[in-house]
């Protein structure tokens, strides 16, 4: 169903992020995953067996209005 869209997680370390990461990359949609926290990603990410071709991670805080505006012009 969601095959060839790409679809940007914020807070993808906590539990609703993650769940929404992996729910996403079941269907088939690529997954730009980002947190303030890498470390939280990768955790939670491992604790799930979620990697692949299709899982981008990436550290965002998205209370920084610059940093959110050069995330959001990339893709």
């Amino acid at each position: 169903m969601l095959d060839a869209k790409t679809i940007a997680v914020f807070g993808a370390g906590g539990l609703p992020g993650s769940t929404l990461v992996q729910a996403l990359l079941d269907a088939g949609a690529r997954v730009l995953a980002s947190d303030i926290k890498l470390v939280a990603v990768q955790r939670a990410f491992e604790t799930r067996h979620l990697a692949g071709d299709n899982l981008s991670l990436q550290v965002l805080d998205i209370a920084d209005k610059s940093a959110l505006s050069a995330f959001l012009s990339e893709h």
